[in-house]
């Protein structure tokens, strides 16, 4: 699964204007030999969810979210080991120029704080290109122009970022995480959840204003996003419909069990009125059924539809499969599956045997997601005719791996091997493994059978097919 964000393409930086020379300079004193261990030390600091992959991160951090954390490194971060801040060591060099209309950055910069900040305006003021802009923390309104912001947001919106404040007028840095009002009120009421804990643990009541938190704190909020991010990455993936090459629901968990009563099965499944009998042309492949023996018991399948469909038609969420001998359940998420092994088990308890499953969703691929919007549009993705029988035949492999060394339901209870030792039980067991090729899973799904079963016949001692 890969998963990538949409973001409106941000300000570009122009080296001509002396606040951005001056943050070139600071990203150059960054990177000198005895200040790079701390420059790498306020990165993995901010970005800390981020680089934590061993431990479950899904995501990869924004471009805006890098060029933030450099901020966070030129503007807030206090090193560990004596070293003066980048703003202290620009401001005391005296070995190279710098020029004046830099240094009158320097301050605004090391005051700046990470802020959400709410979209209340723009075209404000009588300025196309003058926009208003809200502070959702403590409700501090500020006034800039930026034809960048007029053009890539509307209204409403919220943006993760910092600005430069100086007497005379404030600046945008011109980068900017975009958030949709709603997802932007999230981010807000995390933080808010964060900021009231650590004044509670700390006992620092300084901590409850806004713009001492986040000038202290400032991190939490891209720790925020990131947990968040992550969250509405599930949100989106949630709203994946796995379907097969003609559009079919593919019901990507599977559950396969032993029995030996069919009509009480099948019985128990009408009675309980949650299924419905599905014609076999719609659930299994016609290449299974041409060379099948007219002498071979029927299947009979049964299909569930979702109580509370996302669409207007009702929406298949799961499957089973009735043969003589085995069942093969299917659902169309872990949830669902869930319910699915339930079912069977208050239903038949030691009637049926687990013998395996897979709950791997298909490998895909997630459109853009757009953090300026709230909504989650149904996602459709396609599972090849190949996957599908190599995923069939994975689990089929890893059911029948030793299924000659234990108990079977059909064999009352006895195991293939021993029971194909005596002459008339040999012949069970051989009439059972027809019966399991003929009904094989891969064969039914995709006209193709998943599994060699002379390898069955091989570990009972039984002569093998050509």
């Amino acid at each position: 699964m890969s998963y990538a964000e949409n973001q409106p393409q941000q300000p570009g930086r122009d080296a001509r204007i002396p606040f951005h020379a001056l943050l070139e300079r600071l990203e150059a004193y960054s990177q000198k030999p005895d200040f790079l261990f701390q420059r790498e030390l306020a990165m993995s600091r901010f970005l800390q969810p981020y680089l934590a992959k061993g431990q479950g991160s899904a995501l990869d951090p924004l471009p805006a979210e890098i060029e933030l954390a450099k901020l966070y490194l030129f503007s807030d971060y206090i090193p560990n080991d004596g070293h003066p801040s980048l703003v202290e060591q620009i401001r005391d060099e005296i070995s190279d120029h710098i020029p004046e209309e830099e240094r009158v950055w320097l301050d605004p910069i090391r005051h700046s704080f990470m802020d959400l900040l709410e979209i209340s305006a723009l075209g404000s003021g009588g300025a196309a290109h003058d926009v208003r802009l809200t502070s959702l923390g403590d409700g501090m309104e500020y006034g800039i122009t930026s034809e960048d912001l007029v053009r890539a947001y509307k209204p409403g919106q919220i943006l993760l970022t910092r600005l430069i404040r100086r007497p005379e007028y404030t600046l945008f840095p011109g980068i900017a995480v975009g958030l949709s009002q709603k997802r932007g009120r999230q981010v807000y009421d995390y933080v808010r959840d964060l900021q009231q804990e650590m004044e509670a643990e700390t006992g620092a009541f300084e901590l409850g204003d806004w713009q001492t938190f986040t000038k202290r704190y400032g991190h939490v909020l891209i720790w925020a996003l990131a947990q968040l991010r992550l969250q509405w990455l599930l949100d989106v993936e949630d709203q994946v419909q796995f379907r097969k090459a003609d559009h079919s629901p593919f019901l990507f968990c599977i559950g396969i069990y032993e029995h030996h009563e069919p009509k009480f099965i099948n019985e128990t499944i009408k009675d309980s009125g949650e299924w419905a009998p599905e014609p076999l042309d719609r659930s299994l492949h016609t290449e299974a059924f041409r060379n099948r023996p007219s002498e071979m018991a029927p299947l009979t399948v049964w299909v569930k539809m979702s109580d509370r469909p996302r669409e207007q038609e009702p929406k298949l969420i799961s499957r089973l499969t009735i043969t003589p001998t085995q069942i093969f359940a299917e659902a169309d998420s872990l949830d669902h599956f869930n319910d699915l092994k339930h079912f069977l088990a208050s239903s038949f308890g030691f009637s049926i045997h687990f013998k395996g499953e897979t709950t791997e969703p298909p490998f895909h691929t997630l459109p853009a997601f757009d953090l300026l919007s709230d909504d989650l549009p149904p996602i459709d993705a396609l599972v090849s005719h190949e996957e599908e029988h190599e995923r069939l035949a994975q689990l089929l492999e890893s059911v029948y791996l030793d299924w000659a060394e234990h108990p079977c339901p059909a064999l009352h209870q006895q195991t293939p091997r021993h029971l194909a030792r005596d002459p008339d039980g040999k012949a069970k067991v051989a009439t059972l493994i027809d019966e399991l090729e003929c009904n094989d899973l891969a064969l039914l799904k995709t006209g193709k059978r998943g599994f060699d079963y002379n390898t069955l016949r091989a570990h009972v001692g039984i002569e093998e097919k050509p």
